[in-house]
């Protein structure tokens, strides 16, 4: 799963100094012109065709979210953005 990585937000209310923490996976992925691209897993999703294909990668998407929450919930809505709990 190394094609895989995690961008950690983190959202401040500058007022109460609040922070809100959320994730997004992205897979790197290697085009027609063989340069290696990063892209958000859940574009990914939704433009494939294949059915196999698209199989995986919401096989995947659920992985890394349990890995980097530490914890298996199912199902998991494909989104953009995750709150990190």
């Amino acid at each position: 799963m190394a094609e895989y990585s995690v961008l950690l937000h983190m959202y401040l209310n500058e007022e109460t100094l609040q922070k809100r923490y959320t994730f997004t996976i992205c897979k790197t992925v290697m085009g027609k012109d063989e340069l290696c691209t990063t892209k958000l897993l859940v574009d990914l999703i939704n433009e494939e065709k294949d059915v196999k294909n698209k199989k995986r990668l919401l096989h995947d998407n659920e992985v890394i979210y349990a890995k980097f929450l530490g914890k298996k919930i199912e199902p998991i809505p494909l989104l953009l953005e995750y709150d990190c709990l």
